[in-house]
């Protein structure tokens, strides 16, 4: 299931960010003060380019947040972030093949996300999803579409 975030979601969210694996993963790795995170996710729920969700399991404990913001040239830029509790079941490729394909009023018709190379759950979530290795960035990362 899924719901769109909401500010009560704040510290759930900043708490899955801030762990120490989802920032390895992360090409952006620094730790993000609480006060930081409020501002930029009042400034992502306003935003009508960006949609963010939360994902629930049957039992609506939420399992993760996913993220599509409307590029310059249209497409949805995936982000996804799995609870660490709940990381190693699926949920990644669950909730990237079951992703809402609208941001805001807008219906997006190509997806596209960037993966570090290293991040060998985020790469096969994102091929069983259905997405295809588009290019090596020159950061070293990976770009995929579908």
């Amino acid at each position: 299931r899924w719901r769109p975030a909401a500010s009560c979601d704040a510290r759930m969210i900043w708490t899955w960010r801030n762990d120490p694996r989802t920032r390895r993963n992360s090409l952006s790795q620094g730790r993000i003060s609480f006060a930081s995170h409020q501002r930029w996710l009042a400034s992502k729920l306003a935003d009508d380019r960006c949609a963010l969700w939360i994902a629930e399991d049957a039992s609506g404990k939420p399992v993760g947040q996913l993220r599509l913001d409307l590029s310059p040239s249209g497409a949805g830029v995936v982000n996804i972030a799995v609870a660490p509790k709940r990381r190693g079941q699926g949920w990644g490729t669950a909730m990237l093949r079951g992703l809402p394909k609208k941001t805001g009023k807008r219906r997006v018709k190509r997806l596209r996300a960037v993966v570090k190379a290293d991040n060998l759950a985020s790469v096969m979530a994102f091929l069983k999803a259905g997405f295809r290795f588009r290019r090596l960035l020159p950061n070293g990362a990976y770009e995929f579409e579908k």
